[in-house]
């Protein structure tokens, strides 16, 4: 069984890694880090009337999750806001190697 305490992140670089894994679609559909950013981003897709019911969100939280555009719309965003795509490729390609 897996435990919510697997979540929890060793510092601010382990953190930032796993979410990168998430949007880029490399951590896995059923583990429990994309299943966690699914399940809140499904709810968001639901309150905002964007999906008719809490598990049609969530199927397309993970639809959009493994196409792994939300990764290029973070780069996007780091790109534009003059952030550093230097620590933003590293996660990348820490995240390719593992």
């Amino acid at each position: 069984k897996r435990q919510p305490s697997s979540l929890m992140c060793q510092g601010v670089h382990d953190s930032a890694r796993k979410i990168y894994s998430v949007l880029s679609g490399v951590s896995k559909e059923d583990s429990l880090e994309t299943q966690f950013v699914a399940v809140n981003s499904g709810m968001v897709l639901f309150v905002a009337g964007k999906a008719p019911t809490l598990s049609d969100g969530f199927q397309a939280a993970l639809d959009v999750i493994k196409t792994a555009r939300p990764a290029k719309v973070l780069r996007m965003l780091v790109k534009c806001t003059g952030g550093s795509l230097e620590k933003l490729e590293a996660y990348e390609r820490e995240t390719k190697l593992s």
